[in-house]
């Protein structure tokens, strides 16, 4: 008999182990893949963003938005470095996004678990969970070979079907059978496809510009920043800040938009001004060869497919058809219900001694670091609190 489980061997549940271990507890944590924390060592694309200097209201996005603030409320920027700094993971500002300094998710990685393991957790790969089941005064945890182990208390750190077909991701029955409801996953931080037939023209460019999510005529967000142009649509930055809304309201069977000025700073009626100056300075110089002083030659090329290749300039407008799938996708908006959740301790409100930490309760947040700070700082409360008599 264990005192707490955990499942799941990700940044959550490496931490959330770490803090369970406290007051002697012991604590196993099961893992289904050979290695831990697989997605930890791709974030950032390999330097692991931990988290993030600014730390403003939307950056965590949730059905209950004052959820994941509350939350992260509890366990700081501040307070994640002092507890990453005591484990000899040393950090690096770079204009706000914090790295290791060893820009090596692997460190970070190996550093958390000799932590867990130098507090006596127990850590067993390739467990493959099949079924909890909450007796009266424990909990059973089934294993797809019918090995089962027996836990006082649970931590659920299953993560999410962020980079998996969703298929094979078990996580979600596991969370409805214990009956919790699920709000519904959608891809989150992914590109998008979109509606027209002149994507392999613009293909390739990257090119600064501020964008604005519609659904129908409604706006929705907006956003700026360097966009990618790709042969079936939108990616960068600002195409994934914007992605989760964008899935939602195709979930919605709403109709989406996204409105591209192509040159940031410029209203239609600026741009014909600019462009009638510089015309006369060098009349030699015909609409298109203005245009490409200032955008790459590919996206003119786009622009003048169209009479009215100025208002496109500041105002493209491209249908959002569908976003790439799940195995694309680096969150997933949805999961746990979070008004199923104590937000002091991260413990179900249903299930007595069960606890929440990480991508499977409904909180994604956006570019920059954000999504490893809610890791670390719901898995610091749920461990935690599990570790408390």
């Amino acid at each position: 008999m264990e005192d707490i489980i955990v499942i799941g061997g990700g940044a959550a549940g490496l931490v959330a182990a770490i803090l369970a271990s406290r007051n002697n507890k012991k604590v196993l944590l099961l893992e289904k893949k050979s290695k831990l924390a697989s997605k930890l060592l791709v974030t950032g694309n390999g330097r692991c963003n931990l988290t993030n200097l600014k730390q403003n209201f939307g950056v965590y996005r949730s059905d209950d938005m004052l959820f994941p603030m509350s939350v992260v409320g509890k366990f700081s920027v501040q307070d994640n470095l002092r507890f990453l700094s005591s484990m000899g993971i040393i950090t690096t500002n770079i204009n706000d996004y914090i790295y290791p300094k060893s820009l090596q998710s692997k460190s970070v990685v190996r550093l958390l678990e000799l932590k867990a393991k130098s507090l006596g957790v127990k850590i067993k790969t390739q467990q493959n969970v099949e079924e909890i089941v909450k007796n009266k005064d424990d909990f059973s945890i089934i294993l797809d070979n019918k090995w089962v182990y027996k836990g006082k208390k649970v931590i659920l750190a299953l993560g999410s079907c962020a980079y998996l077909k969703k298929e094979d991701f078990n996580g979600y029955r596991l969370i409805k059978s214990l009956g919790h409801n699920l709000i519904k996953p959608l891809p989150a931080l992914v590109p998008l496809k979109c509606i027209g037939n002149y994507f392999s023209m613009w293909d390739g460019v990257r090119v600064d510009a501020s964008l604005g999510l519609f659904f129908d005529d409604e706006s929705i967000v907006t956003t700026k920043g360097q966009l990618q142009l790709t042969k079936y649509g939108l990616s960068g930055i600002p195409i994934l800040e914007l992605s989760r809304f964008a899935t939602q309201g195709l979930d919605s069977k709403r109709r989406v938009f996204i409105h591209i000025n192509f040159l940031p700073g410029f209203t239609k009626e600026s741009l014909k001004g600019y462009m009638e100056f510089i015309k006369k300075e060098s009349p030699y110089l015909e609409d298109k060869d203005i245009l490409l002083g200032m955008l790459p030659d590919k996206l003119v090329e786009v622009l003048f497919s169209s009479r009215d290749y100025i208002e496109k300039a500041i105002d493209f407008t491209v249908e959002v058809k569908e976003s790439l799938d799940f195995t694309m996708a680096q969150v997933v908006k949805g999961g746990v219900d979070t008004r199923e959740i104590n937000e002091e301790s991260m413990e179900s409100k249903i299930i007595p001694n069960l606890f929440f930490a990480g991508e499977i309760v409904d909180v994604d947040g956006t570019c920059g670091g954000y999504n490893l700070q809610w890791a670390f700082s719901s898995a610091y409360i749920a461990g935690r609190s599990a570790s408390l008599d």
